[in-house]
């Protein structure tokens, strides 16, 4: 499933809460793009909600699940990057692992 499939499910809208959906946006851009999103793209998933954002951002970097680091944008820019620690990694994979088998047993009724 891609991140657009996952975020319409309605197991993600009604079971997890929205840190736990900004760690999934985090993990699924990152399995698409093969590199961390930027701070824009993560907006993007959450209808340029800057606010959800920045309320969830200091908890996650204060409780070791985030870094954020500048690198260059493709045409030499600074940007900003949300990159997942192995303590955020773990999580999103056992969200994700969690979350593929509630909907594989949703889809089988």
């Amino acid at each position: 499933m891609n991140i657009e499939e996952y975020m319409k499910t309605e197991l993600t809208n009604k079971l997890l809460s929205t840190p736990m959906k900004l760690l999934l946006i985090i993990g699924l851009l990152y399995e698409e793009n093969k590199e961390w999103p930027g701070v824009s793209e993560i907006y993007s998933q959450i209808n340029r909600n800057t606010h959800v954002w920045y309320n969830w951002q200091d908890f996650f970097l204060q409780q070791g699940l985030i870094e954020i680091k500048e690198t260059k944008s493709s045409v030499g820019s600074a940007k900003k990057v949300v990159v997942l620690t192995d303590k955020g990694k773990k999580i999103y994979e056992n969200l994700k692992y969690c979350l593929d088998r509630l909907i594989l047993i949703e889809n089988e009724k």
